[in-house]
């Protein structure tokens, strides 16, 4: 077990220790139920203070990844805990090489918002997306990216759905993606079209046309870009229907 750590850098010694052992908990080396080395040994694994340790063990156990037991020491947790699952999205929504998953999701997901909203959206809903992409507009006139207003044109979709788990949902995934979007905006031409796309989704959102909202949001989302394996290629599509 000792072979599976490696000493730390003096900097942000608690990080880089829960870090290390974040790490072989959601990689499976450290199993559920599995008795962590000592304090003691951890001190000498990562050759770093007793006090950094705890800290680190403390911190684990407030994210749901180990429990501390009294006289006993500190255990893998049996199941994962909803902090912890948070925390490995964080990761996974912010990582440049899960941006393909990030997409994916993304089309299956908001597809179906498309649909729903259209289903069930008011002229007060309607307005509130219309209001949206005027001030996109008005952001890409000023020589704008526009993210923050798309951004903001997702989530109103979202509430016009009427589903509050969903717009709980979204607030969520947004905020923890947005620097992982805004990477995929900065293509010339792309804000037009992210526009263009938005106020069509308008038109059948607002015409109650929730087969073509469906559609439309897919081609939105994948007319944007391509996804290939390196994310560092990604490119704008030529086309894709």
């Amino acid at each position: 077990m000792e072979g599976e750590l490696r000493p730390v850098e003096r900097r942000r010694i608690y990080d880089s220790i829960v870090d290390q052992i974040r790490q072989l908990i959601t990689a499976g080396t450290w199993k559920p139920g599995q008795r962590l080395p000592s304090e003691r040994e951890l001190t000498e694994m990562l050759s770093v203070g007793r006090t950094s340790v705890r800290e680190a063990l403390r911190i684990l156990e407030a994210m749901g990844f180990i429990e501390i037991r009294a006289g006993d020491g500190s255990y893998v947790q049996d199941s994962v805990s909803v902090p912890s699952r948070l925390y490995n999205l964080v990761n996974l929504v912010q990582g440049d090489e899960y941006i393909v998953d990030l997409m994916e999701a993304r089309e299956l997901i908001e597809s179906q918002i498309a649909f729903v909203a259209a289903e069930s959206a008011t002229p007060e809903d309607v307005a509130a997306l219309e209001a949206v992409v005027g001030k996109q507009a008005a952001s890409i006139e000023s020589s704008g990216s526009g993210i923050e207003e798309n951004i903001e044109f997702h989530l109103r979709l979202t509430q016009a759905t009427g589903n509050r788990v969903l717009v709980e949902l979204h607030q969520i995934f947004f905020q923890l993606s947005h620097e992982t979007i805004a990477q995929l905006f900065h293509v010339p031409g792309r804000p037009q079209e992210s526009m263009d796309q938005h106020r069509a989704i308008i038109q059948a959102v607002k015409e109650h046309r929730p087969v073509d909202a469906h559609r439309l949001m897919l081609h939105h989302l994948r007319s944007r870009y391509t996804l290939p394996k390196d994310p560092a290629s990604v490119q704008p599509a030529e086309h894709r229907d």
